[in-house]
Formats: structure tokens, sequence, C-alpha cells
């Protein structure tokens, strides 16, 4: 059942703290004498975007939106990773709203500027974000929709695709792969992966950006990528509590989670769009083919010289295959089809 409440950021104070946290982080920042324009255009871009945005209580948690674009364009919900949060979509949304798109781009429970569970609550699970993602659908009153996704995001769209496949339209996944269970790797990853994001990470404060950037060009990224996205990063370490990033990467590495995966890839009916990144060592171009040969209808393409922020590294080839498959599956052809056979 659906339980939302509405708050339009523009014309009330009820906004979420982390919101409120942010947007004053940003003012003081707009008031160094040295600021660069081009930062001055970005913290402007972030703070209307905030203004402009929405945060609505769904299954009784206060959630940060940003619907933009045309409102007669087809929708494309929008679903982020695993300790990020809506703004690592910042290149993405405004191309796709230029080619006529509708983008619902949203914070998942605990991330961004989303309010945490209420204590006491710590259902991260890929169950409650599916429900989430489903009363986000009513709430827009979606008869059916895209979805993009990256990285844990991927996963929740499986997971809706499977249970409501009446209501999506296609699935674009990036950074994507098939894991098996390992009662090792639940009892020691979701605590070490925490520690080092929550409290080894998250301390870092955006002075020492390059400190952050390093350690992605050694990790996650193969391309450069703009401190705004490091930036970002930050911001989605210092949103997203240990509690939040523990027990969502606890579920999603969990024995139900895993075994039920592969069932979800076999029930998905849309046509999706599987990208790996060739140099991903967080998925890994292995896991990424083994996931491919469950999904029905399905169209794999490999991004050569590509890490696993793919969504940073490269953002106008994300762009342009995303259109590419948009295009292909549009429901416009769907309504004009049934219009013609009805004539």
């Amino acid at each position: 059942m659906l339980k939302v409440n509405e708050t339009i950021a523009a014309s009330t104070g009820l906004l979420t703290s982390k919101a409120l946290d942010y947007i004053e982080s940003l003012k003081r920042e707009l008031q160094q004498p040295r600021l660069k324009a081009k930062r001055r255009a970005e913290i402007e871009e972030d703070l209307a975007k905030i203004a402009a945005g929405k945060f609505v209580e769904i299954n009784g948690v206060k959630h940060f939106i940003m619907d933009e674009g045309p409102a007669d364009g087809e929708a494309i919900i929008l679903v982020h990773g695993w300790d990020c949060s809506s703004f690592w979509w910042h290149a993405i949304t405004d191309k796709l709203n230029d080619n006529g798109y509708r983008t619902i781009n949203y914070d998942l429970r605990g991330h961004g500027l989303s309010d945490e569970n209420h204590p006491g609550n710590d259902n991260y699970s890929i169950k409650a974000y599916v429900e989430d993602l489903e009363a986000l659908r009513q709430y827009f009153k979606l008869e059916k929709f895209h979805i993009a996704t990256f990285s844990l995001g991927s996963v929740i769209a499986v997971s809706y695709a499977a249970k409501y496949p009446e209501h999506v339209a296609s699935l674009t996944a990036f950074n994507f792969g098939l894991f098996r269970y390992n009662p090792i790797v639940v009892k020691v990853m979701p605590i070490a992966l925490s520690t080092v994001f929550s409290r080894v990470l998250r301390p870092v404060g955006p002075k020492s950006w390059r400190f952050v950037y390093y350690y992605a060009r050694l990790t996650l990224t193969k391309n450069p990528v703009d401190k705004r996205d490091i930036l970002y990063g930050l911001l989605s370490l210092r949103d997203c509590s240990f509690r939040t990033s523990y027990n969502s990467a606890r579920d999603i590495m969990s024995k139900p989670v895993l075994d039920e995966l592969p069932l979800w890839c076999t029930a998905v009916k849309a046509p999706t769009l599987l990208v790996p990144g060739s140099h991903d060592r967080v998925i890994g171009k292995k896991n990424a083919k083994a996931l491919a040969n469950l999904i029905p209808n399905l169209t794999y393409f490999e991004m050569p010289k590509c890490g696993h922020l793919i969504l940073a590294e490269l953002p106008n080839q994300v762009v342009e295959l995303m259109k590419m498959h948009l295009g292909k599956n549009s429901m416009r052809k769907d309504s004009e089809i049934l219009a013609h056979t009805e004539n």
C-alpha cells in the first residue's frame, strides 16, 4: 500500500536534515572570495535542483526526488548504486531531457538526501527498495516506464521487473553481474566495505578531494573523472550512514537474494541493455557475462576502457547507448501500433 506525503522543497521548510546541511554547505562555499565561475555555476545548479525537487514520504521514509524534462516525455526512473545518490546521474539527465525524455531521479532510502529508516528499523533490503520503487510508480501514476540503473540499482530493477513486468517498458543496467552466495563473503565484505566507505573515506572533506580521486583512479575507474563527480562521491559518503551501507550490503550478499537473482533475471520480460565496463574490478566481466546468459531479451555491450564508475567516466557514451535502447523500445511505438490496430 502506497503511503505518501509530499513536500515541495521550494515552498516549505520540511526538508530532510541532510538536505538542509547540504544547502548550507553550498551557500557557505558561494561566499568564498576566489570561487571559480565553473564551480559557482555547479553550486547554483545544485541549489536550483533541490529547490525544484520534492521530498515525498514513501512507505514511512522521506525520499528526495527530481522530476525533470518534458511532462509528456517517456518516463525513465533512474536507480543509483550502493552508497551513491541521485546526483551521480547529473551528467546524464539533462541530455536525456534535451532529447525529450522525462527523468525521475530519486535517492534510495538512507542514501543521498533521503532520510534513513526510523531508529531500530534496519530493513534496507532489496524487497524494501522494490516496494519503494513500486510506490514511486504509483505516486507518479505511471502505467509503464523505462528503468535505468547502476550497480546495486540493477538488482533492485531486475527484482522489480520480475515482480511487476507489466509496468516495465525497457531496462538499462550499467555495471551489473551475477554473484553466487558465499558465507565467508557475506560475513566479511559488508563490514569491510562499510568500514572503508563510512569510517575511513567518509571523514574526508571536500578540501581533500584529491585523496578520494586517486583512490578512485586506483580501484574504481579506468578514465579520469571530473572533480564535481568526486565531490558528489564525498557527499554520498557523508549522507549514507554506516547502518545504511552495512545493512544494504549484507542483504544484497545474502543467500536469499543471491539464490533469487538468477530467477529474477530469467523472469525479466522487458528488453534489456546490459553494459559492463571492460576494466570493472568491482563486478568483473565474468560475472557480467554469466548474468547476460540468463536475461531472455538482452542486448550486451561491453564498454571498452571503462572501470566501475561508468556514469562519471564516460557520460556521453552512456547517453548515446541509452538513446539507442530507449528509441528501439519506445512506448510511443506501442501506442501507435495499438491505435493502428484499433482503427
